[in-house]
């Protein structure tokens, strides 16, 4: 799978593609998506599992949803 389908894919499994953000956020999401997808394109060339990638991504795009949500709710 090539690595910007996979950051994707995990993207879309958590709460972030339904936020409406502001033009600097979603940049600053892009950003934060491109630095993933190049991440994830060193783990497999490292050899690292599959899986073992999937879940970091997963774990990562979680944590910045976290802090992304907790932004928005204080600029509320």
């Amino acid at each position: 799978m090539e690595p910007a389908q996979l950051v994707a894919e995990e993207l879309r499994q958590g709460s972030l593609p339904d936020l409406k953000l502001s033009a600097d956020l979603q940049r600053a999401l892009e950003r934060h998506c491109a630095s993933l997808t190049s991440l994830v394109e060193s783990m497999q060339n490292s050899g690292r599992d599959r899986e073992a990638i999937r879940a970091l991504v997963a774990v990562m795009l979680r944590s910045y949803e976290d802090d992304l949500l907790q932004v928005l709710e204080k600029s509320e």
